[in-house]
């Protein structure tokens, strides 16, 4: 596993991220989405890059959700707005799946990770917790790097 390769995608701690997306009820999910999409564009993966075009959609469908859903709150009674909520937030959700897997393809083939190795990122946990578990697993890595780090420096010093 190339250390610069997997460092180049570290973002921040989970934590943080759930509290932001919930926040900001889900604009910021769909912002760390498109910014770890460039970062995983760069990554010498071999395979077509995600679209930018496809991002920007889910960034601008989760501003418009977070504007439906507060306006949906206010005018509970208005149907047709809870409907156009629903619909919004259903195809960020669906759309964060699709970036899910082609994130999580493209990373398993720049880091050279076979399906169902311990490190690769894992297809079920990609479908329950998509950006969440991205950085989870990203974190898991470089913490996992730190590690071998600290022990190869502990080797040399003894």
């Amino acid at each position: 596993m190339d250390r610069n390769l997997i460092r180049q995608l570290q973002s921040q701690s989970s934590w943080r991220l759930f509290f932001l997306a919930l926040v900001t009820l889900g604009i910021y999910t769909a912002y760390y989405a498109k910014s770890q999409s460039e970062k995983v564009n760069a990554l010498p993966h071999g395979m077509t890059p995600i679209n930018q075009g496809f991002m920007e959609t889910v960034f601008g469908l989760a501003c418009i959700g977070m504007m439906t859903r507060v306006l949906s709150i206010l005018l509970y009674d208005n149907l047709m707005l809870s409907l156009v909520d629903n619909l919004i937030g259903l195809s960020v959700s669906i759309m964060l799946l699709i970036w899910g897997f082609k994130a999580r393809n493209r990373v398993n083939a720049a880091l050279g990770f076979e399906p169902g190795s311990a490190r690769a990122f894992s297809a079920l946990f990609t479908v329950l917790f998509t950006p969440l578990y991205f950085n989870y697993k990203v974190n898991c890595l470089c913490e996992e790097l730190d590690s071998d780090e600290q022990s190869t420096q502990t080797q040399l010093d003894a």
